[in-house]
């Protein structure tokens, strides 16, 4: 979350008008011939590149169907939810970042309470996270290398 937070604020104008659809304006005022199509694509490959890397961060090589569900629909939410803190950033950002991951553990246990799979992988997961939520370069130099334990993403 961090990488993906600092990203969006150094690059905030052009992120913004890259997930809003614009600017796709030529020089002299018309829409420029083809940018749309070229520009969702670029949109479509670095969603499924965060679709990828997700799953790896999960160790998931072939996800089930709600599993896809989760990740797709946290993808848009943070995309949404990126847009707006850039206007005005009125939540703090390490809260931001917070709270963006406890919102992909909400999505993943509402889905786990209809599908045991996801139940399965939900436990994993959260076995695997810091009790603290807190990411390893955030945590006191005795606690590294502790159980649970996890890079940030």
């Amino acid at each position: 979350m961090g990488r993906f937070l600092s990203f969006v604020d150094d690059h905030g104008p052009g992120f913004s008008a890259l997930m809003r659809g614009g600017p796709a304006v030529s020089a002299g005022g018309g829409c420029a011939v083809g940018t749309a199509p070229a520009t969702n694509a670029l949109i479509d490959s670095v969603r499924q590149a965060a679709y990828d890397q997700i799953l790896a961060h999960l160790g998931v090589t072939e996800p089930p169907a709600r599993l896809e569900l989760v990740v797709r629909s946290w993808i848009s939410l943070a995309e949404t939810t990126a847009l707006l803190w850039l206007d005005g950033r009125r939540v703090p950002r390490a809260e931001l970042e917070l709270q963006l991951v406890h919102d992909f553990a909400a999505l993943t246990a509402v889905s786990a309470a209809y599908d045991e799979e996801m139940a399965v992988l939900l436990r994993a997961v959260l076995a695997d996270e810091p009790t603290d939520g807190r990411r390893r370069a955030d945590r006191p130099a005795h606690r590294a290398g502790a159980v649970g334990d996890r890079c940030e993403t």
